[in-house]
């Protein structure tokens, strides 16, 4: 099965992340390297919780096998 990047995320959680990623770019802080970067972080920040998403899902498929 592919990977989905948004998976375990709710459209509400979408949406708000879009809004501050695109309010990110006009208002938010200058790019910057690496870590610093303010769209690296919310990149970094939303993977973990799809991540996270995954690995629950996973769990309980694994749990009702």
């Amino acid at each position: 099965m592919a990977e989905v990047e948004n998976e375990g995320l709710s459209l509400l959680y979408r949406a708000w992340w879009r809004l501050r990623y695109t309010a990110m770019h006009f208002y938010g802080g200058a790019q910057m390297e690496g870590l610093a970067d303010p769209h690296e972080r919310l990149r970094r920040e939303r993977a973990v919780k799809v991540e996270k998403a995954r690995q629950e899902r996973l769990a309980r498929e694994s749990k009702n096998d």
